[in-house]
């Protein structure tokens, strides 16, 4: 890598297949940088160069993008990466068929089962309108609402520090004792919340 060192967040579980894909890594802004240093293929890249390099990928690595990011990338930043991912095709699968899905003529009353966690651009948490003093909190009042939730979705703020979204996220993981019918989402759509 060209002089650029990226200290990632501590891991997940590890994964012994490791997945084939693009590598993006991203390191801390320096100075008054609001965005990090961006490097795939061991080159320093800009978010142009990164869209033309995803187009001229080989089909066989393009399934996939891997963004190893430092804890203090912007939320937005990584959010950006994606996007261009999306826009140059890669991770989408369409399926072989139209999909048509039916009209439902009655409405049913289900139990909530979709909740939102916030994090603010200063690493504040919320879940939905009761702030979390801490992750510890956090966990606690997700253990104690398990049973409830089916969908998690996370929504930070664009400024947030990617890797305090990714703490949120791993604590919200280990809370999750069921592992089937239970998702947790990244929310990435330009909304604003709040006043």
């Amino acid at each position: 890598m060209p002089g650029i060192r990226v200290q990632l967040p501590p891991p997940g579980k590890p994964n012994p297949n490791k997945p084939k894909g693009l590598i993006v890594r991203i390191a801390n802004p320096e100075g008054a940088q609001k965005y990090g240093t961006m490097i795939l293929h061991d080159e320093i890249v800009n978010i142009n160069q990164m869209f033309t390099e995803f187009i001229h990928a080989p089909e066989e690595i393009k399934n996939m993008v891997i963004i190893q990011s430092e804890r203090d990338v912007i939320h937005e930043q990584i959010i950006n990466v994606m996007d261009i991912a999306k826009q140059a095709a890669i991770m989408r699968v369409p399926p072989p068929f139209t999909v048509s899905l039916p009209e439902s003529a009655t409405k049913h009353d289900f139990p909530r089962k979709k909740f939102n966690l916030f994090v603010s651009a200063d690493g504040r948490i919320s879940f939905d309108d009761l702030e979390m003093i801490t992750l510890d909190h956090m966990e606690m009042y997700l253990s104690a609402k398990e049973a409830q939730i089916t969908t998690l979705i996370i929504k930070a703020d664009r400024f947030a520090k990617h890797g305090r979204v990714i703490d949120v996220m791993e604590r919200a993981k280990r809370r999750f004792s069921k592992t089937e019918g239970q998702e947790i989402a990244l929310m990435v759509a330009e909304e604003s919340y709040g006043p």
